[in-house]
């Protein structure tokens, strides 16, 4: 089997969701279900995620402050103004949940943030 492609390999019945896993918590040998598991994989992802986030503040030629739902981690930010990547401390700078730009978007820009949450 080693010297085979994935796509060569015989599908197999997907999983049911009551199959036990091996891992390892805190140095001790347990066991989870494919189902809790993926439960605890997809809730603890999305707890930790913002995409495409839209910020509030006025978009007036005049505002630079922007405010995410969530304090960002440091560096994680990917902020988007028109679907123009910007970049930091060039365009924008941001503290916790405050995005603040060196110029303000024009009316009827479009601000979009993904990052993680910290």
């Amino acid at each position: 089997m080693a010297d085979k492609k994935i796509s060569e390999l015989d599908a197999v019945d997907p999983l049911a969701g009551d199959e036990l896993i091996p891992v390892v918590q805190s140095g001790e040998n347990k066991s989870v279900t494919v189902g809790d598991l993926s439960v605890v994989a997809v809730q603890g992802i999305l707890a930790i995620f913002a995409d495409k986030e839209v910020p509030t503040g006025a978009i007036d030629d005049a505002n630079q402050v922007f405010v995410l739902a969530s304090d960002a981690v440091a560096g994680s930010e990917h902020v988007f103004v028109d679907g123009v990547l910007k970049l930091s401390p060039t365009d924008y700078s941001i503290v916790d949940d405050t995005i603040t730009f060196v110029a303000p978007p024009t009316a009827g820009s479009v601000i979009v943030v993904s990052y993680r949450k910290a």
